[in-house]
This record gives C-alpha cells, sequence and structure tokens, in this order.
C-alpha cells in the first residue's frame, strides 16, 4: 500500500493526508507528490511479489504499471515444456526464450494481423519490465521460443492492455 512520502515537498502541509489518518483510513501516497511514480512503481513491484504460483496452466500475463511501462511475467508448466521439446526435437536446445510483444491498437488481433511486433530475448527470467517510447499503446504478448531457423512457437499469449495517456502529473523519465 502505498503511503504518504515524507521526501514529498507537500508532506508537512499536506491536509489530506492529516484528514486521512484521523478518519483511520490509509496515507496513500497521492499524485501531487513528485515521488509518486517512483512510490507506484515501488507498489506494483510488491504486488508482484505475491503473484499466486501456476495452477496447472501455463500463462502470460501483462499489468500495466504508467503510460511508458508494461510489466510481463510468465510461468510455463513442465508439461508445456516437454510438449515442445517433443514438437521441436533436435531444435529444442538452439531455441531462444522470447517474449513477443505485438502493437495491436486499432484492430480485432487474430494472432498474425498485428500492426508490428517486436521479441524480447528473455533467457531464464520469469518476468521482465517492458518500456514503451510513448503512451497509449495497445499491445498483447506471446511467450514462446524462437529457433536458429528464424521459427517462432507461441507457448502461451498474455491478456490485451492499453497503456493510459500521459496525463499532465506524469512526466518521462
Amino acid at each position: 500500500m502505498l503511503t504518504c512520502c515524507p521526501r514529498c515537498s507537500f508532506y508537512d502541509t499536506c491536509e489530506l493526508k492529516w484528514h486521512r489518518a484521523e478518519r483511520g483510513e490509509a496515507q496513500l501516497c497521492c499524485d501531487r507528490c513528485e515521488w509518486f511514480d517512483q512510490c507506484r512503481v515501488k507498489e506494483t513491484e510488491e504486488e508482484i511479489k505475491e503473484l499466486p504460483a501456476v495452477n496447472g496452466d501455463s500463462r502470460v500475463a501483462l499489468m500495466v504499471i504508467d503510460p511508458f511501462h508494461v510489466h510481463a511475467y510468465w510461468e510455463i508448466t513442465s508439461q508445456t515444456w516437454e510438449k515442445i521439446k517433443d514438437e521441436l526435437e533436435g531444435e529444442f536446445d538452439q531455441a531462444k526464450k522470447v517474449l513477443r510483444v505485438y502493437d495491436i491498437a486499432y484492430i480485432v488481433f487474430d494472432g498474425a494481423n498485428a500492426n508490428s511486433y517486436f521479441d524480447i530475448y528473455v533467457g531464464d527470467a520469469a518476468n521482465w519490465y517492458i518500456d514503451f517510447p510513448g503512451p497509449e499503446k495497445s499491445i498483447c504478448a506471446d511467450f514462446g521460443l524462437l529457433t536458429s531457423q528464424g521459427k517462432f512457437y507461441t507457448l502461451v499469449r498474455s491478456n490485451f492492455v492499453h497503456t493510459p495517456r500521459n496525463g499532465p502529473s506524469e512526466k518521462r523519465e
């Protein structure tokens, strides 16, 4: 939970903070604070640590952090790995783990008609922070394997997300 930030220039004079405390409410960080974006990212990271374990299904999920950042996390079951290992045979050991991120703005995405995409080689990571050059992106992602011949095998597809518009209090650093 975000709390009032003692680094905030409004901390000592913030009436909102004191009113919340008097009512027994949480003293949440507000968007007047110049540290709000960092506090929000920290809060998101703490929430990510509490993500549930795989319940029998492979999955990849996207979570919007702010207009310029999305967090992706994935879990692949041993059954899924065995299936793709059998399908790829000898190519499996050379294939790279990839998060393929699709731009799906203004389309009904069918898996093959993305406006564009880019690949992130993730190695043995189980999550990744994705940076975007601007706000208002509509995306989804596939976690899969890219063979040395350039063929991509999707293991799981994520949810669809849209990053928000860049508001007046949000600045790109």
